[in-house]
């Protein structure tokens, strides 16, 4: 075999390597980024929950707690447990989802897409909507 030969393939296998490092770079970037903006996801929604909380806290001290806001009926004590921050009846609730479905945000004000998020490359990762 000629040098010539054993050269071209040594110059085929270290492109081809340095393809795989550039893919294994960019896979790292492309998972670091993910993480941040998943770690950006949660601290919004903290934030969220910490102001829907107080604001049921609120609530409890002016005697509203668990008086639906839509109907004036009592939130059930299950919804309650499940969702302290609720302010509507899962009836109430319920018809304001149908009514608003291309809506962001439930009436308590989570979003309900504030689990999906898409990356810069336009790719979609996950979706959950809120049910209380």
């Amino acid at each position: 075999m000629s040098v010539s030969g054993t050269t071209k393939r040594k110059s085929r296998k270290s492109r081809k390597q340095m393809y795989e490092q550039r893919l294994v770079r960019l896979g790292r970037l492309l998972q670091a980024q993910a993480e941040g903006e998943i770690a950006a996801i949660i601290a919004r929604r903290r934030t969220q929950e910490a102001r829907f909380y107080s604001e049921a806290v609120d609530r409890l001290e002016e005697g509203t707690y668990g008086i639906c806001q839509e109907c004036g009926e009592k939130i059930s004590a299950a919804r309650l447990r499940a969702k302290p921050s609720a302010v509507l009846c899962l009836s109430c609730q319920s018809d304001y989802e149908r009514r608003n479905s291309d809506s962001e945000e439930d009436m308590d004000g989570f979003a309900n897409v504030s689990d999906s998020w898409e990356d810069s490359s336009g790719l979609s990762f996950g979706r959950a909507t809120s049910r209380w």
